[in-house]
């Protein structure tokens, strides 16, 4: 077999990149044999292999969960994952018992947790301890020695442990895995790539094992995103001998994950055969698109002209004296991201569109779409209407099994119906009529049916009121989105509004270091791209803010 075909994809803010990989994946299913085996899909986050999975499974009608469980549409994490063939609970997740192992190995609270928005691994609790293992996490990305992590975080004002304070604990950190045979992300990564890693250095060794038997071609997605050591995993996949084509795609410019050690570089020096830059963008007009390029070439180093042409719509943009105002002007059906640089800046517009009544939600917050199915499901069977087991499920979790007045469920229903999925599969479709035979009691049913169900539910009340005024459809799934501009990488919409306001450490970093420097910039360009039509600046005029190139 002769070397691996590779065809790279640039495809910048709303090119239709997806759509050109949707298209490479139907063609590939016939040249590859016709087995949904044969094409392997790695993304750096889930939520981007979810989705390339879905459209894929609906082109090939294949079912979806074939593709991700037993085909190879998977985050790279997860390709080492199942061909190292670790064992359950020997992987460090957010599980009680992961948390417990850390409380124990580290002497503190410590939380870890895969980041979906970058696919990295973060880590939560004792700040010192926090900082410290972050900093083991940053080196291990970059393939580089930790006092060199060290010495970029101090630079950078970040503030890590003193140096022999981060040795001490990285070292208990890895000797209590090895002792009792935990991994995480990065270990994964590193032995199925072929590195060892120490504090006093990173060495080559033997990978362990096998790449896919069945996969003939690979496609990376997002791969501005990879780090050092996942550009070794994908470079691995792909040099299996049985491997005829790798296509990989990105955009250098939407490279925004440097915390975790992902660099555009790697993307860009793969030894392409053939490469092609997306020429248009469908998503962004003229005036957008301008103000995203200007953004970039505000770079002190790599910046080029893909010399992408913009969408043939109108569009606008307007500057704002503040959010109070450039909330004023949405509506419950407009179609809006509210994004900012920091987390913090949030907390004012989710607080400004609560009290103005507006429907929406946070980003990526998992949890909240849980509840909000539940809701959903009392509504829908207070009105006469069927509902599925598992939004039912959904209701029951976070609804108690005992009220003041007496019990509102049998013995044993709660646990029936949230501790697996059997009972929610059995029942497909379930009407007010059936709640008594899965278990409710009357004051449950009469609750339900009468539409006093709210009170029941954490924060059911607001979502109710939101229903009764807007619907419930548009209570369930607002129009209005609002996260960081990292979390809203690859979404758009027809209004966005973004916020000024960045930290001061963002402030400050950038200053101290020239890549830091540039990453803002790509940042500013990943911002004001997420707009279709409307893009309104909300200005920030503290000297903690963008200087967007207007």
């Amino acid at each position: 077999m002769g070397r691996t075909q590779i065809a790279r994809l640039v495809g910048g803010a709303g090119t239709g990149k997806t759509t050109e990989l949707l298209q490479v994946m139907e063609k590939a299913k016939a040249g590859l044999g016709g087995s949904p085996f044969a094409l392997g899909f790695a993304s750096f986050t889930r939520a981007a292999r979810a989705e390339a999975a879905s459209r894929a499974a609906s082109a090939w009608g294949v079912p979806e969960d074939v593709l991700q469980k037993d085909g190879w549409f998977r985050t790279a994490h997860s390709v080492a994952y199942r061909q190292l063939a670790v064992k359950n609970g020997q992987m460090l997740s957010r599980s009680k018992e992961s948390q417990r192992w850390l409380a124990d190995a580290l002497g503190v609270s410590v939380h870890v947790m895969l980041d979906d928005d970058s696919g990295m691994a973060r880590y939560s609790g004792d700040q010192h301890t926090v900082k410290a293992i972050q900093a083991w996490e940053l080196s291990r990305a970059r393939c580089e020695p930790l006092r060199k992590t060290v010495e970029y975080l101090v630079r950078s004002g970040q503030e890590p442990p003193a140096w022999g304070s981060v040795c001490q604990i990285v070292n208990r950190y890895e000797k209590a895995k090895r002792r009792d045979e935990r991994y995480d992300f990065s270990d994964l990564l590193s032995k199925f790539a072929g590195i060892r890693f120490t504090v006093d250095g990173v060495d080559n060794v033997e990978p362990e094992g096998e790449c896919p038997p069945s996969v003939k071609a690979w496609i990376f997605d997002e791969a501005q995103d990879s780090s050092s050591l996942v550009h070794k995993v994908c470079q691995r996949l792909a040099n299996n001998d049985i491997v005829q084509w790798c296509y990989i795609a990105g955009d250098p410019f939407q490279s925004i994950f440097s915390f975790g050690g992902s660099d555009s570089s790697h993307f860009m020096n793969w030894k392409a055969d053939k490469e092609r830059i997306m020429p248009q963008s469908w998503r962004c007009p003229k005036a957008v698109l301008e103000l995203g390029e200007r953004c970039l070439r505000g770079m002190k180093d790599g910046y080029w002209d893909r010399k992408i042409a913009a969408a043939s719509h109108e569009g606008v943009i307007k500057q704002d004296g503040g959010f109070e105002h450039a909330l004023s002007k949405l509506t419950p059906e407009t179609d809006a991201l509210i994004i900012a640089r920091c987390k913090y800046t949030l907390r004012d517009y989710t607080e400004t569109l609560t009290r103005k009544g507006l429907p929406h939600r946070m980003i990526n917050e998992t949890g909240d779409t849980k509840i909000v199915r539940g809701y959903k499901a009392f509504w829908d069977l207070e009105h006469g209407e069927p509902v599925s087991g598992e939004d039912l499920a959904c209701a029951i979790e976070a609804t108690p099994t005992r009220s003041l007045s007496g019990a509102l469920m049998k013995r044993g229903v709660k646990a029936s119906w949230t501790k697996d999925d059997t009972m929610a599969k059995d029942w497909d479709m379930i009407l007010p009529s059936d709640l008594k035979q899965i278990g409710f009691e009357d004051a449950l049913v009469n609750q339900i049916t009468e539409g006093r169900w709210a009170g029941l539910m954490h924060n059911a009340e607001k979502w109710r009121k939101s229903a009764v005024k807007f619907g419930a459809e548009l209570a369930t799934q607002p129009h209005i989105r609002v996260g960081t501009i990292h979390s809203t990488k690859g979404m758009e919409a027809e209004t966005v509004v973004l916020s000024t306001a960045i930290s001061r450490r963002v402030k400050e970093s950038q200053e101290r270091d020239p890549r830091q420097y540039d990453e803002e910039r790509r940042v500013e360009y990943v911002g004001v791209t997420r707009a279709k039509k409307n893009l309104i600046i909300a200005n920030d005029d503290s000297e903690n803010s963008m200087r967007l190139p207007l």
